[in-house]
C-alpha cells in the first residue's frame, strides 16, 4: 500500500493517506470547487442554491467544502 502526506489548502495541517484515499479527496475537492465557481458565476448566494437544490445550508456548505457524499454533490450539480 502507498502512502502520501497532504497539506490542506495551503495550511500546516496534514494528513497521512493511502493513495487512493488522496485521489478520492482531490476528486471530491475539485467538484467542490467547480460547484463553488459556478455559484459565483451565477451570483447565487448559497441560500438560493439552497432554494434549488432541495438541500439544508449546512449541506450546500459541506458540499463546496468537499465534505458531503457524492449523492449531494449530484444533487447540486443537476440544479444548475
Amino acid at each position: 500500500m502507498k502512502w502520501c502526506v497532504i497539506v490542506l489548502a495551503g495550511s500546516w495541517r496534514g494528513a497521512l493517506v493511502t493513495t487512493s484515499s488522496y485521489w478520492q479527496l482531490t476528486h471530491c475537492l475539485d467538484i467542490a470547487m467547480m460547484i463553488r465557481t459556478l455559484r459565483l458565476q451565477r451570483a447565487w448566494s448559497q441560500e438560493q442554491l439552497v432554494e434549488f437544490s432541495g438541500l439544508s445550508i449546512r449541506t450546500v456548505q459541506r458540499v463546496e467544502q468537499g465534505q458531503a457524499a457524492s449523492r449531494n454533490m449530484k444533487v447540486i450539480g443537476g440544479s444548475f
